[in-house]
């Protein structure tokens, strides 16, 4: 897009310009008052692949921590340049396939390209995207790739590298492999799997280089997400729906209802709304077969509910003309007040001062000299991201045990924080006050303490066992598991 373009989509499209600049403003600020937990991780990664950094989660996706690597040359601001670029790339994915939308199906409600994005924009901004977005890394990164995916896809262009790099940034897109099967054209599904392999394979390359298995990273998030929470399996959260659609909720069930009246009336205008209803019905299933359930694993959920929001709203423009012009001031008015409210989560909460403890803690342990050993705590993420030498705490006298000292937040415990195993005869507090509480060893000192080291393992060292874990049918377990070994040549 030339300077000239630019300025053209810029005086054609100001409202929608204005939506993002808000929300883009959100992200940042966010992103000042509270470093999440998997935020933390994927910078961790990012400086183990690109900053001679010696920690890496082996089962988190890479294209997160890839794409923040080369911007961490400016410290803490290149993270903030990563959150302003992916909500460049999510107003540009989302204005992708607002045209495509358009030229394909909502073309019929006689409405611009123009205003068709600044409803499709603002009704993809609910207050759980606007709050969940940016929070963690790897969200609205996913869904922008996605989206830009469909975009292609509806336009029956080549998508699936935008499927690779949805899948690149949340192993889950997975699940819509499939969608790259529905061409008329057999040579137009080759090329895009070819696509779709094509940008999966310099990661494959580097698990089986690293790790001896192509597919280490998506066995070990499989492994830590679904499989070893079998035993956690949590039942189907109805408030989780309602919390990720909130104000969509009314709009989605009308736009659901004129669909499938649609259906018996006219089958091949159909077919978009009903890639939206499968997409919908993915999503939930996803859901609904992961054990343990967080309501942010249904953040996509939001993108079925802007397109059957959008035709409800188009709907009601055509069927009642007199509310045309009210339409733009009650999406702007919804989109000011779901702003305001996840502010308000934050004020109430006092999320905005989430991070001070690790910053304080991290101050510490450098004050005690400390930073050079091996610290164990229940919260070692972002300790680590201060100190560069937190690691898991697997047990609290195991690790005093091997001479480390152990990290407690005390108005933050965690399961593994076991203080009934601390001894007053045997151990020694190196410093409490409200917040902290660093013990270890009586005989513990920072010259002799277990010194700090690298960790880049999986969770699951040999990676085809994941065959003896889930296949219970012998000859089946067999075959695969040799088919697994032999295409890493094992």
């Amino acid at each position: 897009m030339n300077f000239q373009n630019a300025k053209s989509f810029a005086s054609k499209n100001k409202f929608l310009l204005l939506v993002f600049v808000l929300t883009t403003a959100f992200f940042l600020v966010q992103h000042y008052w509270d470093l999440s937990w998997d935020f933390a991780a994927y910078v961790i990664n990012a400086k183990y692949f690109f900053h001679g950094g010696d920690y890496m989660e082996v089962y988190r996706a890479p294209l997160a921590s890839l794409l923040l690597g080369p911007l961490l040359i400016f410290g803490k601001l290149g993270e903030f340049v990563y959150v302003f670029f992916v909500s460049v790339l999510f107003l540009i994915a989302n204005t992708k396939l607002s045209d495509s939308l358009h030229q394909k199906y909502f073309y019929k409600y006689n409405t611009s390209k123009e205003q068709l994005r600044t409803i499709f924009y603002i009704l993809s901004l609910n207050g759980f995207v606007i709050f969940h977005g940016t929070l963690v890394g790897t969200e609205l990164l996913a869904l922008s790739f996605f989206e830009l995916f469909l975009a292609y896809f509806i336009a029956n262009k080549y998508s699936g590298h935008f499927l690779a790099l949805a899948v690149l940034s949340r192993y889950n897109f997975m699940i819509f492999f499939p969608l790259q099967l529905f061409n008329k054209k057999p040579k137009k599904i080759i090329l895009n799997v070819l696509l779709f392999f094509a940008v999966l394979l310099p990661w494959l390359v580097f698990n089986y280089v690293k790790w001896g298995n192509f597919f280490t990273s998506i066995v070990d998030s499989y492994f830590l997400n679904v499989f070893s929470r079998q035993d956690l399996v949590q039942p189907f959260n109805f408030y989780d729906i309602l919390l990720s659609l909130n104000w969509t909720i009314p709009l989605m069930i009308i736009g659901i209802f004129i669909a499938l009246k649609s259906f018996r009336t006219n089958k091949k205008q159909s077919l978009i709304p009903l890639l939206f209803l499968t997409i919908l019905a993915v999503i939930i299933y996803d859901y609904a077969t992961t054990p343990f359930k967080i309501a942010r694993y249904l953040f996509s959920i939001s993108l079925p509910a802007a397109f059957f929001s959008t035709m409800a709203i188009l709907y009601l423009k055509e069927k009642f003309p007199k509310i045309n012009k009210l339409v733009a001031s009650f999406l702007f008015l919804i989109f000011i007040f779901s702003i305001v409210s996840v502010i308000s989560i934050y004020q109430i909460k006092n999320l905005d001062d989430y991070g001070k403890i690790y910053v304080d803690a991290s101050e510490k342990i450098e004050e005690l000299n400390l930073t050079h050993c091996a610290i164990r705590t229940s919260h070692w993420i972002p300790m680590y991201y201060y100190t560069n030498n937190a690691y898991y705490l697997y047990g609290v006298r195991a690790a005093m045990s091997d001479n480390q000292a152990v990290l407690i937040f005390k108005n933050n415990l965690a399961s593994e924080d076991h203080l009934d195993e601390i001894s007053a005869e045997s151990d020694k507090t190196i410093f409490e006050n409200d917040d902290l509480l660093i013990v270890a060893n009586k005989n513990y000192s920072s010259s002799n303490c277990l010194k700090r080291s690298g960790w880049d393992g999986p969770m699951l060292p040999e990676t085809c066992e994941i065959v003896d874990l889930k296949i219970e049918n012998p000859s089946i377990k067999n075959i695969s598991k040799k088919i697994c070994l032999a295409f890493n040549k094992k």
